[in-house]
């Protein structure tokens, strides 16, 4: 049973994380949105 309380917390934790990222990384792209993507 803990096992699956702790597997629970560790799974919205990373994706809290993972969202945190990906708005940052989505605001650091529209900060510079002038310069080419290289990666496209």
């Amino acid at each position: 049973m803990a096992g699956v309380i702790l597997l629970t917390a560790m799974l919205a934790g990373g994706f809290s994380l993972w969202l945190k990222r990906r708005r940052e990384q989505k605001e650091l792209d529209e900060a510079r949105n002038d310069e080419p993507h290289k990666y496209e």
